[in-house]
Parts: C-alpha cells; structure tokens; sequence
C-alpha cells in the first residue's frame, strides 16, 4: 500500500513539473518575439520542431545570419 501511494506521490509531482517547464519556455519564446528590432527568424529546428530564437539582422528578411 506504502508503495501505491509513494507511486501516485512521485507521478503527481513530476506531473506538475513538467507543465512548468513548457509554461517557462513559452514565455522565452513571447520575449524573444517582443525583443526583436526586426523581427525573429522563421526558420524551424527539424529535430524539436521549434522556430530559431534568433533575430534578423535587416528590416524585412524572414531569416537570421545563420539561415540563410
């Protein structure tokens, strides 16, 4: 019995974990869009699936330094 719930007690609180974690990464991201003179590159990581958190260097360009 001491081992159910120990199991549901650990579950529990990697569970509230992780939905911190994403919480925090979205916020990153929103500052990351603000803090952009000219906007944040549009180019997405084919492994995680997330757009680049780099800006562009130039008024108009769709991709950072690195992107193009």
């Amino acid at each position: 019995m001491k081992k159910i719930l120990l199991s549901c007690l650990v579950f529990g609180l990697l569970s509230f974990s992780s939905l911190n974690l994403e919480t925090s990464e979205n916020k990153t991201i929103k500052t990351n869009v603000i803090g952009c003179k000219n906007g944040q590159c549009k180019a997405i990581a084919k492994s995680t699936k997330k757009q680049c958190k780099n800006c562009v260097s130039k008024k108009g360009d769709s991709y950072c330094s690195r992107h193009k």
